[in-house]
């Protein structure tokens, strides 16, 4: 090594050189690195080389080319996962570094290193890297040219660390995106860095990185204000953790190292690290030795301490004692840690869930651990807990003392020690090669023993080294080999000891997966993990397609409808698709839902139901029973007053106890017209002496009762198209006292009791009962007139005749338009045709409106094309032609009435008074006036199609009304006048109460779909409606109050 030496002789001294051999100053020279090349080792530079599958590079090699074109180095991985070449004689400068592709480039890697630091890195390819070189001679001193310096970014410790970081990981070619690195912006904006306070302190890294290979470099430790790293799930093949990441003490977590294949021993440096706090996630790589103990220093850990699915080895250590602050999740599972459970870890009394399975655990648990509050939270299964642990070997006895006696050993024949192959290991009783066990290797050719792989690898194809299994695969149960993923599950190749299960939302429909691919919304899975394909819905969707789902269709997911279901879970179909409280569908395969008219008698379904109780009859409450559940059991009758079905109580001996009501009631009023007749006379001269008086509170009751019977019937009439009525309290009163105004016989006596009746009796006892008055009254008057004389249109009887018309036409017309409404149901979509319904009559839910035997065709069934007939005709009699009639019985005796001079005229008019009386005598014809108001407010109304167009009708109507009674008085006294005036607005209030309380159950059944809903916003809707109910009761109190003020304080004879 002669030559001169560049200045001092007793250190490098930053020429590349050591101290030469000969010195020009007479100076001893000094070897400093004791390796006799004359270099410094600082100065060399490694070309370090990689290889995934660990058989070399078969084949290829790297070629090192310098700005001449020369070739300055020439080298290959002959065998094995990774191998080091130093080349110490390459000058500054660039080259080419260029490796062919050989057999298999995908395996490929290599870095390029000089003093420590990463000048480049790369796998089958070219790339220019940069080398601070040695002078081949003596360098000559040179002015040098001046540098401009960069920014001063580049000289930060920083800088430094995150550029070793950015090589050493596989910046250059590896990582997704790096915008910003190493270039002259701030490293606060760098990608995956985060900052905070002043100075731009550094303080997270790595936040969303991903696809880093390679290592960690040891300069980690300059970042010395990192906060948490985000380093998990990536490649660090054959890497180690530094023990410098003890240096970063301002480490508060988390530390996410999770998922990396780094190998080697956790070093005892992670205890420095004493304010980490929580999730400290070193779990699913491939460390092995035993745990530091150090690890008890971490006393500032609250949670989250994960160590599993490693190979650590030995017993745990008894400072984990010492982290009495964490609460929950300290995981060792899926480890080789043996022997018994320490008692030192019974100090973890807040702990609520420790993992400990899948070890070699033995012996029987602490006592001290098994009273701990949360010891029901601990998991040991797969160990041996409760089997004693095994007894170690004896050891080998002292050797004797020596003897002052020589010894002359016999002479023994040693056998030549010769070399095993890759695979094979030296047995010392022998002295043969023997194979490895299966799962062990050796790659040592003086190996007495062979290794276990770690978890997660397995033996290549000669024993020689441990191969880690590639995506999609897992290591098999004896550790030889790697199996294929099952079906719904994967392996990314770095979480390699076990496939993972696909979670929810996700699946897998092969082997061999190395992800799960995402259902796509709003498709889902029906299990929680391991779906092989998207078989759901998500919430707020249902599985149109059902039962298609068996012939291995997918999910035809649809929108859940918006009222009257609960689709708040995931998974329902449009067979067990959950129906709430009050409402009711058709059919299973149909998801066309319907509001119940009386909420009680529909009892949901509520949760995801079994077939029949979810649709039909088996959404009815007890009692009920049919379309919408609108018809009552036979033995029930439906209440007048509550419209619950209650039951007949057919006693035992068959007779019916509703029988004697009946007849009581009609006892009673034969007996009131009994005594009346018996009392006559004084009856009589009542009568005359207060005529005025009498005559005056029959009209107003008169008035009264045609309000209540139009209020009455206005709320039937929005129940007829699915409304909810008046709001409670006033509801239940004017239900109580519907069967009165309505002269509802049916439904106050309970004929249901004697005999199960439907709508076509209604309605031709309801259309019959008036026409065969007229036939009885017309045959009495022909009777008389034939046998006595006298005229055909007189006499207290047809006056009567024309009361007791004028009273219960309302009634009638109410069943006959009752017959022009039919309410479509959705049968099944796939079983028919899409737009297939059944129709059943709305006033009577038993009667089927079209006759679905042919599906091509929808006709009326015999029975409801009968009721239409009949009903149109009796609209021509009834509604159109009785008012009609009257009308004309009034205008043939226009002149009497205008003439008359009080309010019932003279006896010639005595039959048609009634009519008359209430009204002026230019207004002689008001009677057929209201008489028709009453018709469409109560009747007409039930034919059209809409809740609006019925609310627009009767609102439109009666304002118009009041207005015109208000200004015309037709009235005889200014009473009535009043009376009608208060009455008329009674209507409109009572039209547009119904309406509010219409939009606010809208309201509160919005968002159906959901069963959860704001309480708040329930109980100020159930307090509206309240409000409205006493408001409107009231008003008809103050109604009720006018008539009676204005029948006691003498206006009531007033004359209008």
């Amino acid at each position: 090594y002669t030559g001169d030496c560049y200045s001092g002789c007793s250190t490098c001294d930053g020429s590349g050189y050591e101290d030469c051999i000969t010195c020009s100053d007479g100076s001893v020279p000094v070897d400093d690195d004791g390796d006799g090349d004359g270099y410094c080792d600082g100065w060399c530079v490694k070309v370090k080389m990689y290889d995934t599958y660990g058989d070399g590079w078969n084949d290829a090699k790297y070629t090192v080319v310098n700005s001449n074109g020369a070739v300055s180095a020439v080298g290959t991985l002959s065998t094995g996962s990774s191998w080091s070449n130093e080349l110490c004689e390459i000058t500054k400068g660039c080259y080419n570094m260029s490796v062919s592709d050989g057999d298999y480039p995908t395996e490929i890697s290599w870095v390029v290193t000089q003093g420590g630091e990463a000048l480049g890195e790369g796998g089958a390819g070219k790339t220019v890297v940069c080398v601070e070189g040695i002078p081949t001679s003596t360098p000559t001193i040179t002015v040098s040219p001046t540098i401009t310096p960069g920014p001063t970014h580049y000289e930060s410790e920083d800088f430094k660390a995150l550029s070793a970081f950015y090589h050493a990981t596989g910046g250059g070619s590896k990582w997704q995106s790096a915008d910003g690195w190493l270039t002259d912006a701030p490293t606060c904006e760098w990608e995956y860095i985060e900052c905070a306070g002043a100075g731009d302190t550094i303080t997270a890294l790595g936040e969303g990185i991903n696809h880093l290979s390679g290592s960690i470099p040891t300069q980690i430790g300059g970042l010395k204000s990192l906060i948490s790293v985000h380093l998990g799930a990536n490649f660090f093949p054959m890497a180690t953790l530094p023990s410098e990441i003890g240096m970063l003490t301002n480490m508060t977590g988390p530390l996410f190292l999770f998922g990396n294949t780094m190998m080697g021993s956790l070093p005892s440096e992670i205890g420095m690290l004493t304010n980490m706090a929580e999730s400290l996630y070193l779990n699913r790589n491939s460390f092995t030795g035993s745990l530091p103990s150090e690890l008890g220093i971490l006393t500032n850990m609250k949670y989250k301490l994960y160590l599993g699915e490693n190979g650590f080895g030995g017993t745990i250590p008894t400072e984990l004692g010492c982290l009495t602050e964490m609460t929950s999740e300290l995981s060792l599972q899926s480890n080789a840690l043996s022997s018994s459970v320490p008692t030192q870890l019974a100090r973890l009394t807040n702990m609520s869930s420790v993992y400990l399975n899948m070890n070699s655990l033995c012996s029987d648990m602490p006592a001290e651990v098994q009273v701990l509050p949360f010891y029901n939270s601990w998991h040991f299964s797969a160990n041996s807990i409760g089997t004693a642990c095994p007894t170690p070997p004896p050891t080998s006895p002292p050797s004797p003392s020596p003897t002052m006696a020589p010894t002359t050993p016999s002479p023994t024949m040693v056998p030549t020690i010769l070399s095993c192959l890759p695979g094979m290991f030296r047995n010392l009783s022998s002295y043969a090669c023997e194979a490895c066990e299966s799962g062990r290797v050796s790659n040592d050719e003086l190996s007495t023993s062979c290794d276990e792989c770690p978890i997660g690898q397995f033996p290549n194809s000669d024993s020689s080294e441990c191969r880690a299994c590639g995506a999609g695969m897992e290591t098999n149960l004896d550790g030889t080999g790697c199996d294929s993923c099952a079906l719904g599950h994967y392996s990314d190749g770095v979480r390699i000891k076990t496939c993972l299960p696909c979670t929810v939302g996700k699946f897998s429909g092969n082997i061999t997966s190395a992800s799960c691919d995402s259902c796509e919304p709003p498709q889902w899975t029906l299990s929680d993990e391991g779906s092989t394909m998207c078989d759901a819905c998500k919430h707020g969707y249902y599985d149109a397609a059902g039962k298609a789902m068996d012939d291995g269709g997918g999910p035809e997911c649809e929108p859940c409808p918006t009222e009257g279901v609960n689709c708040d879970d995931s998974g329902i179909t449009i067979e067990n698709l959950p129906i709430l409280k009050t409402y009711w569908r058709y059919a299973q395969t149909t998801d066309q839902v319907f509001a119940c008219d009386h909420p009680p008698a529909c009892r949901g379904s509520n949760t995801t139901a079994a077939n029949g109780s979810n649709f039909g009859d088996g959404l009815c409450a007890k009692k009920y029973e049919g379309v919408i559940c609108g018809l009552c059991q036979e033995g029930h009758y439906r209440s007048a007053v509550s419209g619950d079905c209650v039951s007949c109580s057919i006693t035992e001996d068959g007779s019916n106890p509703h029988l004697g009501p009946i007849f009581v009631m009609l006892a009673i009023v034969v007996g009131i017209m009994l005594w009346a007749l018996s009392y006559r006379a004084w009856f009589e001269e009542m009568y005359e002496a207060r005529k005025n008086q009498i005559l005056v509170a029959c009209n107003h009751g008169t008035m009264m009762f045609v309000t209540y019977q139009i209020i009455v019937n206005m709320a039937s009439s929005f129940k007829f198209q699915g409304s909810y009525g008046y709001p409670s309290p006033f509801k239940e009163i004017m239900d109580s006292l519907s069967g009165i105004f309505t002269i509802d016989i049916v439904g106050v006596l309970h004929v249901d009791c004697l005999g199960r009746t439907d709508f076509l009796d209604k309605l031709l006892a309801s259309t019959m009962v008036p026409i065969g008055l007229f036939l009885l009254e017309a045959t009495y008057h022909l009777g008389r007139i034939t046998f006595v004389g006298g005229k055909f249109l007189n006499g207290t009887a047809f006056g009567n005749f024309i009361i007791l018309l004028y009273f219960i036409i309302p009634t009638s017309c109410v069943v006959i338009f009752s017959s022009f409404s039919c309410i479509d149901f959705d049968i099944d979509n796939d079983l028919i045709d899409d737009d297939d319904v059944v129709s059943y009559l709305r006033a009577d839910l038993s009667i089927q409106c079209e006759d679905h035997s042919d599906y091509s065709s929808h006709k009326m069934t015999r029975k409801y094309l009968f009721i239409f007939i009949y009903a149109v005709f009796m609209v021509v009699i009834i509604p159109i032609g009785v008012p009609a009639m009257l009308f004309t019985l009034l205008w043939l005796k226009r002149n009497e009435i205008q003439e008359r001079e009080t309010r019932r005229g003279g006896p010639e008019l005595k039959y048609l008074s009634f009519l008359f009386r209430l009204y002026g005598r230019e207004h002689w014809h008001y009677s057929t006036i209201d008489l028709y108001r009453r018709i469409i407010l109560s009747s007409v109304v039930l034919s059209l199609p809409t809740i609006e167009t019925v609310f627009i009708l009767v609102f439109g109507l009666s304002v118009y009304c009041v207005l015109m009674y208000r200004e015309v008085g037709p009235y005889w006294d200014a009473s009535s006048d009043v009376l009608s005036y208060v009455c008329g607005w009674q209507v409109v209030v009572c039209a547009v109460a119904l309406l509010l309380t219409e939009f606010s159950k809208r309201g509160a059944n919005q968002g159906g779909a959901s069963t959860s809903g704001s309480s708040t916003d329930d109980a100020e809707r159930e307090a509206s409606e309240l409000s409205i109910g006493i408001i409107l009761i009231l008003t008809n109190a103050s109604m009720v109050g006018t008539m009676l003020y204005l029948q006691g304080s003498g206006q009531a004879g007033a004359e209008g």
